[in-house]
């Protein structure tokens, strides 16, 4: 079930906002693809592994699977489990897809909000990475904001399902 078109102006912001975060985590995969692929051939081939290469696949696995969740919140494509919702009449399948999709924005606004406090407390102590020295706190901080994006756009296509006049409207 996808959501009615948004107003023009928001619907552009959407699509911009997921074809550059699409590009990003694209980005991010092949990084961590190729990264993997010289720390493997490096430690095979010359007994000489990249160091730190853990780590930044670490930070970057963080930020794809983050990244991917305003993408995924737009035409409600998580993981979902289908048992009965199909059976019901269409207007309850929209009232029904909007709960879920207000369930999913407020947890993914405590995970926000739950990063938001870590990284503030990593960089107050100064955490970082053992091998590169890197902080953590900003990686945290831009996936809490990835996550409030996501709970924000979960609950703005709730929304509109909600307003959306179908058919079995009374």
């Amino acid at each position: 079930m996808s959501a009615t078109p948004l107003p023009r102006r928001l619907s552009g912001a959407v699509f911009a906002l997921e074809w550059g975060l699409m590009r990003l985590v694209a980005l991010a995969l092949f990084a961590m693809m190729a990264l993997t692929f010289l720390d493997v051939s490096g430690r095979y081939l010359f007994n000489a592994p990249l160091g730190g290469a853990f780590e930044i696949t670490e930070l970057a696995l963080g930020f794809l699977v983050f990244a991917t969740f305003p993408i995924l919140a737009r035409d409600g494509r998580h993981i979902r489990l289908d048992l009965l919702s199909n059976r019901l009449p269409p207007r309850a399948q929209r009232w029904h897809e909007a709960a879920i999709r207000v369930f999913s924005g407020v947890v993914l606004a405590v995970i926000a909000w739950r990063l938001f406090k870590v990284a503030a407390f990593e960089a107050s102590v100064g955490y970082t990475t053992l091998t590169l020295g890197l902080q953590t706190w900003p990686f945290l901080a831009a996936m809490g904001v990835l996550a409030a994006l996501s709970a924000l756009l979960s609950v703005v296509f709730a929304a509109t399902f909600i307003l959306e006049p179908g058919e079995g409207a009374e």
